[in-house]
């Protein structure tokens, strides 16, 4: 047996948290280690990955919406794919995640499957999978710990309140996703039934920060059959030594398990840290990772982690300049592998190749309507030299592969299983545009020199209008950019619904941006398709967010764009600031 480990996701425009999946080679069974941020069931389907065997969602970091917002897209389509049981788990931030989900009552309904949620596992005890072990690590903000303690009684009426809260959450998700009794000639309430439950106020996201460390279970040695008859084994004393215990032959020599069985088979463990935030860093810098690595394998069990996995967030810039980090990670040795997610150290590559492919074959006929898409295969900064070269620190990157195998820990084989997929570049398209458009001869396109001009400057140029053109009519320079044009579930070649009109108008505000529909990762293809000046003109300019209905491929992703509109507008002077509105019709 061997636990396959594949990067799905990286830190890139489009996608904003990491995100690794785990499988066991005997089996087929996955189980997904990270964030679900909007994208990642459209990044599974281009890399090939089969949700549908998914078992265990393991949510690290924090729990907002910017790391769950794929999560209710992908739970629809597993049920739909015939999965009978899923878990998600998170520890320390109880009602949470179940609150969360239970404000997807109003558009997520599933017969069938067993969703487990535990969000409150016990911390530093294994929770078992097929083929190992996740163990989770709870580090609360330093800002948390600063808080004043609650005297005996308030803590008490305090945790009866979160019992009760925590019951009728746990009610509320069983009716969302109902489990249908054959026995039974009433079915479960239908959605509408439960949408207008009042959820309770009291629920508190005190952003607990959950890490993992992930162990392989032990693989028995192989048991020696003709060293057992040697010692005077009979044949039924076979299973008792497989099965650990020893055995008294006749004449009293006691066989022992080790006496006839080779030495277990280990595999090395892993760590995932999540680091969301400065308020977090401290205490994970503090954790002793060493100490809990004994604890977890025990006195004769592997003495260093195999493969680290630092999922950074935003707000740490340039976090290997920073002396305390470089020498947390020196701490772990130099045998274990680094896997290093922050924005800066990792490049922005393309997620949906599909979907730029064909963009790509149009824009060779229609070059101002089918603008191409950001990418970069080169980080913006390298990672220190030292770092890289002599404590194995590499930037954590979509479609690497690692392989780790029983009995197998040491560095140089671990090394060696590693694997990754090659990201696309330019020469891919252009040997596409050799291959399959120079021939066709068109005669209306644009010349194959301005398609390279037009591939080598899609990362500077700014298609949006900033000046209203007064010598024509105002109609005739409304922009409409399609920013998803699929259906129900996500896809490779298309995102799900998503427009953006640009409307000049002539009272003064020069132009106003309106969304029609905002299916999940609307503000991904944003980011994606724009410069980044143009993706603040596109949110200092917003105004209205227009739902045609409910469906979650169609409004999934106005919490992103909302977010995103907060953080632009705030940075504007008061004057400039705009309002808001989200029309919904049904």
């Amino acid at each position: 047996m061997s636990l396959q480990l594949t990067t799905i996701s990286h830190p890139t425009s489009d996608i904003t948290h990491s995100s690794v999946m785990i499988m066991t080679s005997n089996t087929g069974t996955r189980n997904l280690v990270g964030s679900v941020p909007e994208g990642l069931q459209r990044r599974c389907n281009e890399m090939g990955t089969r949700i549908s065997r998914l078992q265990n969602i393991f949510m690290s970091g924090i729990l907002d919406w910017s790391r769950i917002g794929g999560l209710p897209g992908m739970i629809l389509t597993i049920a739909d794919q015939g999965v009978k049981d899923l878990g998600i788990c998170h520890s320390g931030n109880k009602n949470i995640l179940k609150y969360m989900i239970s404000n997807w009552r109003f558009f997520v309904f599933r017969f069938g499957i067993n969703l487990t949620v535990h969000d409150e596992l016990p911390v530093r005890e294994p929770y078992k999978c097929d083929g190992f072990s996740m163990i989770p690590i709870n580090i609360a903000p330093s800002s948390l710990s600063e808080t004043p303690k609650k005297g005996p009684f308030l803590q008490k009426e305090e945790e009866k309140l979160k019992s009760v809260t925590h019951s009728n959450l746990s009610k509320m998700i069983d009716l969302i996703f109902p489990k249908p009794d054959v026995n039974s000639s009433n079915p479960p309430a239908p959605n509408k039934y439960i949408c207008n439950v009042e959820l309770p106020s009291t629920v508190k996201n005190q952003k607990i920060s959950i890490c993992w460390i992930m162990q392989g279970d032990v693989i028995r040695g192989r048991f020696l059959p003709q060293k057992a008859k040697q010692l005077g084994c009979k044949v039924e004393h076979f299973k008792i030594l497989c099965s650990g215990k020893s055995v008294t032959l006749d004449d009293g020599t006691v066989v022992l398990p080790q006496d006839v069985l080779e030495p277990n088979r280990m595999f090395a463990p892993v760590l995932f840290l999540d680091i969301p935030s400065k308020d977090h860093l401290g205490p994970v810098l503090e954790y002793n990772w060493m100490e809990e690595l004994e604890r977890v394998n025990g006195a004769d069990g592997v003495k260093r982690y195999g493969v680290v996995y630092h999922f950074i967030g935003d707000d740490m810039y340039l976090l290997l300049d920073d002396p305390k980090y470089v020498e947390f990670i020196k701490s772990f040795g130099e045998e274990t592998i680094h896997f290093f997610g922050s924005k800066e150290y990792v490049p922005n590559t393309l997620n949906y190749v599909t979907s730029f492919r064909e963009s790509f074959k149009w824009s060779y006929l229609l070059p101002d309507m089918f603008p191409l898409q950001k990418f970069s295969n080169e980080e913006e900064r390298k990672i220190p030299q030292e770092l890289a070269e002599k404590y194995h620190v590499k930037p954590l990157t979509s479609g690497q592969h690692i392989t780790l195998n029983a009995g197998i820990t040491d560095f140089a084989s671990i090394n060696q299983a590693l694997k990754v997929d090659k990201p696309v570049d330019e020469q891919y398209f252009y040997d596409i545009f050799e291959e399959e458009m120079k021939p066709l001869n068109f005669t209306n396109s644009i010349t194959e020199t301005e398609l390279h001009k037009n591939m080598d400057q899609r990362n500077e140029k700014l298609y949006l209008n900033r000046e209203i053109d007064k010598t024509k009519p105002l109609k005739d320079q409304v922009e409409c950019t399609a920013l998803g044009t699929g259906s129900a579930i996500p896809s490779r070649f298309r995102n799900v619904m998503g427009n953006l009109l640009r409307i000049p108008t002539n009272n003064g505000k020069k132009w106003m941006s309106v969304v029609l529909d905002a299916g999940e990762n609307t503000l991904g293809s944003i980011e994606r398709l724009f410069h980044k000046r143009d993706v603040k003109l596109i949110f200092e300019e917003l105004e209205l967010i227009y739902l045609s209905h409910l469906h979650a491929d169609h409004h999934m992703g106005i919490a992103g764009l909302i977010s995103k509109w907060c953080r632009v507008q705030i940075k504007l002077p008061k004057s400039q600031r705009k309002c808001l509105r989200c029309w919904l019709v049904d």
